[in-house]
C-alpha cells in the first residue's frame, strides 16, 4: 500500500524566492538533497519530541500500559522514513503500510472500530496539506545558504 500527498508551499515569498533561485541553477540535486535532510532531521525531532512541532501527540494505549513512547514500539515507521530526489522533484516518505493511518488518523482494525488519532510525524500539517512555517523557515535558510 502507498499513498501520495501533495505538499505545497503557502508563503508566497519563500515560493517566489524559490523559483526565482532555481533558475540560475542547472543542478538542483545537491539542494534537494539538502532539503530531504532538512524534512528527515524535522520528521526525526518529532518522534524524538512525541509531538509535531512542539504540539504534542496524544499517549498511544500501548504507550500507556507498557511504557515507551508513541509511535515507537519497534522504531520500524522511525527508522523508514526517507527521501528521493528525480529530477527536480523531492519526495519524503514512508513505505510502511500503517504509516498513513498514524500520519492522518481515522478508523482501523477489524470492521474499522478502533479510532486513531492523527499523530503527524511528517512535516506536513494534516489539514492544509501544506507544509509548517517552521519547515518552511528551515528550507528557506537552506536554499540562501546554498546560493551564498
Amino acid at each position: 500500500m502507498s499513498f501520495e500527498i501533495k505538499v505545497s508551499l503557502k508563503d508566497e515569498a519563500v515560493k517566489k524566492k524559490l523559483q526565482e533561485l532555481l533558475t540560475k541553477v542547472s543542478d538542483t540535486k545537491p539542494l534537494l538533497n539538502q532539503i530531504g535532510h532538512t524534512l528527515i532531521d524535522q520528521t526525526e525531532e518529532n518522534f524524538e519530541d512525541e509531538s509535531f512541532f512542539g504540539k504534542p501527540w496524544t499517549i498511544s494505549k500501548r504507550a500507556e500500559l507498557e511504557g515507551g513512547k508513541t509511535l515507537q514500539d519497534t522504531a520500524r515507521l522511525a527508522s523508514s522514513i526517507d527521501y528521493e530526489v528525480s529530477g527536480s522533484k523531492l519526495t519524503v516518505g514512508t513505505n510502511v503500510e500503517y504509516a498513513a493511518i498514524h500520519q492522518f488518523g481515522g478508523k482501523a482494525g477489524r470492521g474499522k472500530k478502533t479510532v486513531i488519532e492523527a499523530r503527524e510525524f511528517l512535516p506536513i500539517d494534516s489539514d492544509t496539506k501544506e507544509l509548517p512555517k517552521e519547515s518552511e523557515d528551515e528550507i528557506l535558510e537552506v536554499v540562501m545558504s546554498f546560493f551564498t
